[in-house]
């Protein structure tokens, strides 16, 4: 029922004037050369064990997999 009362157009409009340039560029999609940077996290859940030979065994492949290219 309120719907009816808004004016989301004059919203917008507002939006639009008080957006500061980059913050425009970005809303209208424009690119700006920015470096991007992505990271992740990886979690491990490691085996109850009390066998050092298989901790050994999960680090070694990590780091032979994931941390030398």
């Amino acid at each position: 029922m309120l719907k009816s009362f808004a004016d989301f157009e004059q919203k917008l409009r507002i939006e639009e004037a008080t957006q500061k340039p980059e913050e425009a560029r970005r809303a209208s999609g424009e690119r700006s050369d920015v470096d991007l940077r992505l990271s992740y996290t990886m979690n491990l859940v490691l085996p109850k064990t009390d066998d050092p030979a298989v901790f050994n065994a999960i680090f070694k492949s990590l780091r032979d997999h994931l941390l030398r290219k």
